[in-house]
């Protein structure tokens, strides 16, 4: 988000010095690794909405990124349309289900998509989904599911990396890396903002945007604003599939699985609600299954747990960790027993979806993604109640990367302009405003008194 705020700040006009605790493209939150999905499979018309404008970004990025440096759109690519799958289990009672809710949708939006009735119709389309046919008569309930063509991947570290060689082109840019932000200063009059590093230097503007991920409640709370955020150390996992993967070309594009949407199964994942995402495999050699919001909760010192407390804070990063090797060869060793929880649900969707039995045996690797989360679900995108000129780009409670675009530009205009960029009102920020939530609760009364529900 920070990346592409500055981006869009500087496509407005501004000067722009963008600070970076680590270095681009780092390992150690949210937006990095070789996939995100990007989709349009949404029922809350603001986010599909969203989603339109930062396809918009998308396209003039990689548009330039491909410009430069004689890269190939073949091996190159920031983003690939696979289309995008939602699956879930029709319930006997007949009630609606997250695919009923998404054709309404769709057919209410004009939007392209497929239906598909029962497991035999999945495989049949998507081969390596070839557990799908199975499901019926080892779960005793029917799957259907719904494809909607335009959605596709991002390739992460690559897309930040974009982000950040585009910013330097600009003559009006200033980019710092490995520095660390300790305390925001606002000032009302004049307006203006100083920021202090750890290092003991100040940098001094009009105006700031925030996207701290992870440590945006720390630096919040410098600005006397609390912010009910709770940290969580997602766990994805990569298995090897069982069709031949392609090898890679002598172009130097990365292989694909054939035929595979990105596929998000709404069914019970045996730790919460929230089912499962996968992805067709990118950059690492298999595909990519992660139980969805299913993490610890993390403080950042290294330490886990899986109990909120309301003074919790991340003030360190913990490290990005692998368990990898060729497929087989051996478990993963997870540090938590909840994390070792989210891989062997991750293992029974390989086997039960994707056929892939024993699980173990096509295990390649697993790798951590800190999601910063809210009480809704919802994003925080506005400014500091007190300080207009003090903006927040951030969390986005582990759905917030395809956006990025989208969401610079507001932040940006907000910042410059103190109003969203358009077709966005402030009506419509409203849902992600900083102060949206009761102060007379705690953080950890807030967690549990609401129930995010799909967007």
């Amino acid at each position: 988000m920070g990346s592409a705020t500055a981006l869009a700040a500087l496509k407005q006009g501004a000067s722009v010095c963008l600070i970076e605790q680590f270095s681009r493209a780092h390992p150690f939150g949210s937006s990095h690794g070789d996939g995100r999905i990007f989709r349009w499979q949404y029922t809350d018309g603001l986010y599909i909405k969203l989603m339109d404008a930062a396809m918009h970004g998308w396209e003039d990025l990689q548009r330039s990124w491909l410009s430069r440096q004689n890269r190939h759109p073949q091996s190159d690519w920031l983003f690939r349309v696979t289309g995008g799958l939602d699956i879930c289990e029709k319930p006997s009672s007949g009630d609606r289900t997250r695919v009923d809710d998404l054709c309404g949708t769709y057919e209410w939006l004009g939007r392209r998509y497929e239906r598909f009735e029962n497991g035999a119709d999945i495989s049949r389309h998507f081969p390596l989904l070839r557990g799908a046919s199975r499901w019926h008569a080892q779960n005793n309930t029917e799957l259907h599911a719904v494809l909607q063509p335009d959605g596709g991947v991002l390739r992460a570290s690559a897309c930040v990396r974009a982000f950040w060689e585009e910013i330097e082109t600009h003559k009006s840019a200033t980019v710092m890396e490995k520095a660390h932000v300790s305390q925001i200063h606002s000032l009302s009059e004049p307006q203006s903002v100083t920021i202090d590093l750890k290092d003991g230097s100040r940098v001094s503007a009009g105006a700031c945007v925030v996207a701290a991920g992870a440590w945006t409640r720390s630096l919040a709370r410098g600005l006397a604003l609390r912010l009910p955020l709770r940290v969580k150390k997602e766990t994805v996992a990569y298995f090897s599939p069982t069709l031949p993967i392609p090898k890679k070309s002598s172009g130097g594009a990365p292989p694909s699985t054939p035929d595979m949407p990105t596929t998000i199964v709404h069914v019970d994942n045996g730790l919460n609600n929230w089912g499962y995402y996968c992805l067709p495999q990118i950059d690492v050699p298999g595909i990519k299954i992660a139980a969805h919001y299913a993490g610890p909760v993390w403080r950042g010192d290294g330490a886990h747990s899986d109990n909120d407390e309301d003074d919790e804070d991340v003030t360190s990063c913990g490290v990005f960790e692998f368990c990898s090797g060729p497929a087989g060869s051996g478990k993963p060793q997870p540090q938590h027993r909840q994390t070792e929880r989210v891989l062997a649900s991750s293992a029974r969707l390989a086997e039960k979806l994707f056929g892939l039995e024993p699980a173990e045996a096509h295990f390649v690797m697993s790798g951590d993604c800190y999601y910063t989360i809210t009480p809704d679900h919802d994003f925080i995108v506005g400014p500091h109640p007190r300080h207009p000129h003090v903006v927040f780009a951030s969390p986005c409670s582990g759905h917030g990367f395809k956006f990025a675009p989208g969401i610079g530009d507001i932040c940006a205009s907000l910042a410059l302009q103190g109003a969203p960029s358009a077709p966005f009102t402030r009506e419509d920020l409203r849902r992600f405003s900083c102060d949206r939530f009761s102060p007379l609760l705690t953080s950890a009364q807030l967690f549990a008194r609401t129930r995010p529900t799909p967007k």
